[in-house]
C-alpha cells in the first residue's frame, strides 16, 4: 500500500511539472518579459497644453512619459509615471506648459520584468489662445467707484482697488481680494478691505499690490495730521483669523508734509514694501521720493521705515515715485515728468539692497530710452521681475502722436548691472492716442502691456498686448497676442487696460470706467477680466 502511494506522488509530481515546462514554453502570461517600445504620436496642441497618443503594448502594466525642452528624451528627464490605460489607446495631457518653449517627449512601456526601450521622440510648442475665464464687479457697486483703478496678483489671490467707493464717506475708497479654489478657473470674494481710519477723500485704493503673505494699499489723499500727506496700509493674510487679511500696520513717511501724495504707487515683495511720494518737495517742488519699509524693522510685524530714496540728480517738478515696482533685492522708480532727452521724456532709477552698505538702498543706475523724446513719459509705469525690468512710455510718438512704448531692461546687458536696454515694444497695430504703456506688468518670460486708449470699434475701449521672449527667435520679445474684453463692443471709454497684472498662466486685466449694461445707474462703476 505504502509503495502503491508512491508511485502516485511520483506520477503527480511528473505531470505537474510538464504543465510548468508546457507554461513556460507557452510564454506564460509575459510579465517575466520586458514589453516593447511603444510608438508615440502627437494628438493635439493647444492653450497650454499638448496631447501625446500611443496605442497599448502586449504585456505592458504601464507606462512612463518622459520630457524636457532641450530635446534628446532620456529616463533621466522629467518623469510621469504609472500611466494606465484600460483601452487599446492612450492619450495623456500634459497641462500647465510654457508658451512657446519646445517639449520633448518619450514614452516606455512597464512591466514586473522591466522596462522597455524608448518609443520615438517627438516635440510640440504649446500655443497661446486668450481665454476669458471670468469677469468680476464689485455686487456693491455704486456710479464712479472705479473699480479696477489698480490691481496685483499672487499665487490664488488677486487685489484690486476701488479708489472712489464711499463706504467710509465719499471718495474713501475700498479693496478686493479674491481667491481662486484649488485647480478651479474661478475667483471668489474673499474680503473687503477699508483703512481703519478711513475719511471721506482718501483715495484708498488708489495703488494696491500683494506678495504671499501682505497686502498693501495706498491711499494717496490720506490727510494724516494735514491735507493730503497719504498713507499706506499692509494687511497680513492671517491677521486676525485665518485668510482674514486683517490690517497690520499704517505707514506714514518720517518727513511727511502737505500734498505729497505718499501712497500714490506702491509695491510689496516679502517682508519689504516701497511707497512713492511723487509730489514730495526735497529736491525742488514736486521732485518726488519713496520710501523703504521693513516688516520688522523696529519690531516685529511693525513696518518700520528704512530709508528714503530721491533720485540723484532730482529736480523740480520730475514726479519721482509716480510708479514703483520692488523685487527682492532691487526697487526701481519712475519719475515720468524728468526733463533729460526733452520736457518730460521721462526716467527711471534702480536701487540696490546694498548698494553703498548693508540695507543702504543706494542708487545703482538711471534708465532712459534709447529714443527719449520730449513728451514720452517714460516711467508712467514700471515692472521688475528677477533680471528684467519693463518700463512703460505711454506718450512716445512712434510715426504719430501719443502711441506709447513699452521698453525691456536686461541687468548685464552691457556689463554686470548695466541694466542695458534689449527692446522697444509696440503695438502691432498702433494708433495715435492708445496710450500703449500707460500700464505694464511681468512674469518670467511675458510681458503685458495696457493700451487703455485703444479705440477698437469704438472709442477708448482699451486693450492689452502680450510679448513673449524668444516668440520669434532667440531673446527676441515677439507680441503673442492682443486681448480685449468679451463684452467690448459694448464698451466706450471702458479703458480695459488700464491695470494689468500676470502671474503664471493667469493675467488680471482691469476696466475701472467699465458701465455694466444690464445695469442702470452705473457710470465708470468699472470691473476686471480674468484671463
Amino acid at each position: 500500500m505504502m509503495k502503491k502511494d508512491k508511485n502516485v506522488a511520483f506520477l503527480v509530481i511528473v505531470i505537474l511539472a510538464g504543465v510548468l515546462l508546457m507554461t513556460d514554453c507557452d510564454g506564460g502570461s509575459g510579465e517575466d518579459e520586458v514589453p516593447g517600445a511603444p510608438t508615440i504620436n502627437l494628438y493635439y496642441v493647444a492653450n497650454r497644453e499638448v496631447g501625446i497618443i500611443w496605442d497599448a503594448v502586449d504585456n505592458a502594466a504601464s507606462y512612463n512619459l518622459y520630457w524636457n525642452n532641450s530635446g534628446d528624451v532620456t529616463t533621466s528627464d522629467n518623469a510621469i509615471t504609472g500611466l494606465l490605460s484600460s483601452f487599446t489607446g492612450i492619450l495623456y495631457r500634459h497641462t500647465g506648459v510654457s508658451l512657446f518653449k519646445t517639449y520633448h517627449y518619450m514614452v516606455t512601456a512597464v512591466n514586473a520584468a522591466g522596462e522597455s526601450s524608448p518609443s520615438n521622440e517627438l516635440s510640440a510648442v504649446p500655443v497661446a489662445v486668450p481665454q476669458e475665464y471670468q469677469k468680476l464687479i464689485d455686487l456693491d457697486f455704486a456710479e464712479m467707484d472705479h473699480y479696477g483703478f489698480s490691481t496685483s496678483m499672487s499665487g490664488e489671490y488677486i487685489l484690486v482697488g476701488a479708489p472712489n467707493k464711499d463706504d467710509g464717506g465719499a471718495d474713501s475708497g475700498a479693496a478686493f481680494i479674491y481667491i481662486r479654489y484649488e485647480d478651479d478657473f474661478y475667483w471668489a470674494t474673499l474680503v473687503t478691505l477699508t483703512a481703519s481710519d478711513a475719511q471721506a477723500g482718501d483715495e484708498f485704493g488708489r495703488s494696491v499690490a500683494i506678495s504671499s503673505d501682505y497686502a498693501i494699499v495706498g491711499a494717496h489723499y490720506q490727510d494724516s495730521g494735514g491735507s493730503d500727506r497719504g498713507a499706506a496700509y499692509i494687511y497680513g493674510r492671517d491677521q486676525g483669523g485665518d485668510d482674514a487679511w486683517g490690517e497690520v500696520a499704517k505707514l506714514t513717511a518720517s518727513d511727511a508734509q502737505d500734498w505729497d501724495e505718499f501712497g500714490s504707487s506702491v509695491s510689496i515683495s516679502g517682508d519689504t514694501a516701497i511707497v512713492g511720494a511723487q509730489y514730495e518737495d526735497s529736491g525742488g517742488l514736486s521732485s518726488g521720493a519713496a520710501y523703504i519699509f521693513y516688516s520688522d524693522q523696529g519690531g516685529a510685524d511693525n513696518w518700520g521705515e528704512v530709508v528714503k530714496l530721491t533720485a540723484s540728480d532730482a529736480a523740480a517738478g520730475d514726479l519721482f515715485g509716480y510708479s514703483v515696482a520692488l523685487d527682492g533685492d532691487y526697487a526701481v522708480v519712475g519719475a515720468y515728468s524728468a526733463d533729460d532727452g526733452g520736457a518730460d521724456s521721462g526716467a527711471v532709477y534702480i536701487y540696490g539692497r546694498n548698494q553703498g552698505g548693508d540695507n543702504a538702498w543706494g542708487q545703482v543706475i538711471k534708465l532712459t530710452a534709447s529714443d527719449a523724446a520730449a513728451g514720452d513719459m517714460f516711467g508712467t509705469s514700471v515692472a521688475i521681475d528677477g533680471d528684467y525690468v519693463v518700463v512703460g512710455a505711454s506718450s512716445e510718438d512712434g510715426t504719430g502722436t501719443d502711441r506709447g512704448a513699452a521698453y525691456v531692461f536686461y541687468r548685464n546687458q552691457g556689463g554686470a548691472d548695466n541694466w542695458g536696454e534689449v527692446v522697444r515694444l509696440t503695438a502691432s497695430d498702433a494708433e495715435d492716442l492708445d496710450m500703449f504703456g500707460g500700464s505694464v506688468a511681468l512674469d518670467g518670460d511675458f510681458v503685458i502691456v495696457g493700451a487703455f486708449y485703444e479705440d477698437g470699434n469704438g472709442t477708448n475701449r482699451g486693450a492689452a498686448y502680450i510679448y513673449g521672449r524668444n516668440y520669434g527667435g532667440q531673446d527676441v520679445w515677439g507680441q503673442v497676442m492682443k486681448i480685449l474684453a468679451s463684452d467690448a463692443d459694448y464698451g466706450d471709454g471702458d479703458n480695459f487696460g488700464f491695470s494689468v497684472a500676470i502671474q503664471g498662466n493667469f493675467v488680471v486685466i482691469t476696466a475701472p470706467y467699465e458701465e455694466y449694461e444690464e445695469i442702470t445707474d452705473n457710470t465708470d462703476r468699472g470691473a476686471i477680466y480674468i484671463f
